[in-house]
């Protein structure tokens, strides 16, 4: 399966982490996606599904997925073409018109929520050969849909992502003591466009941080790692709940989009990109 990426237009680099165009000429292909902050994907050619816990949804010709707490297995049958978007916190209740929370762990057919709109940008997309076509339409199409969000909710998303960076394993009294807001207000904002409370994505995070240096040391667990874990029995299912993929796994069998996901460039999420949103 060949892979290409590009970038949104700056203006939407605050609440899209990135555009990809997926194409496989094979009957089928099937892979797993790290937990994540939500994915729209326009099949253009072909079909598929994603494993959601305990339900294997059928996509769509357009399929909104939401934030996930845990790995996602997905399939293309081919020949296909998708056109995936990955959507970053801002994004959810504005530019997507639902809280990141209503569609934790769960899919959804996207015309339910944009409308016909959403459709015509398909149809668009459809006709084009090159992921530098598709680009420009997918901007267009969000650029009249950037949100505004309140200061207030602003200072929090973005406390959060610095939070979940600033180290390892997070502490949530250090995210606390960062607000004057309730733990109720906290973790109301936090579920909102996060699509989790925050002592749920500091779990989260801690896993997807370690398999981003376990890939980095060719499988070796480091050490600054395991000492945030009971024991090594408790880093590897960390671990493969939020991969599928357990350390010596995602050395010797990982799929290389996986291991690109899970590369700290790519943990979008937690990229600093409100410098762009001007």
């Amino acid at each position: 399966m060949e892979w290409q990426f590009a970038s949104p237009a700056p203006a939407l680099a605050p609440f899209l982490g990135s555009y990809y165009l997926a194409t496989t000429h094979h009957l089928t292909v099937d892979d797993l996606q790290r937990a994540d902050t939500g994915h729209l994907h326009f099949f253009l050619e072909g079909s598929g599904y994603k494993d959601f816990p305990g339900i294997r949804r059928q996509a769509n010709l357009v399929s909104l997925s939401g934030p996930s707490s845990l790995y996602q297995g997905y399939a293309l049958n081919g020949p296909a073409r998708l056109f995936g978007i990955s959507l970053l916190p801002r994004a959810w209740d504005g530019m997507v018109p639902c809280s990141g929370d209503s569609l934790t762990d769960r899919g959804c057919n996207a015309v339910e929520l944009f409308g016909p709109s959403v459709i015509d940008l398909h149809d668009k997309l459809r006709g084009c050969e090159t992921l530098a076509e598709m680009a420009p339409m997918a901007d267009a199409f969000f650029q009249t849909r950037r949100p505004s969000i309140s200061e207030k909710h602003d200072r929090v998303i973005e406390g959060i992502r610095a939070w979940l960076t600033e180290a390892l394993a997070p502490d949530l009294a250090d995210l606390q003591d960062r607000f004057d807001l309730s733990d109720r207000q906290l973790a109301r904002i936090a579920n909102r466009y996060w699509g989790a409370p925050p002592k749920s994505l500091a779990r989260k995070y801690t896993a997807l941080r370690t398999a981003s240096l376990i890939i980095a040391q060719d499988g070796a667990t480091p050490n600054e790692a395991l000492r945030h874990y009971a024991d090594q029995s408790h880093l590897i299912r960390e671990v493969k709940r939020v991969t599928g993929q357990t350390p010596r796994q995602l050395r010797t069998q990982a799929s290389p989009i996986l291991r690109t996901a899970l590369h700290p460039a790519n943990l979008w999420e937690l990229q600093d990109r409100t410098c762009n949103s001007d």
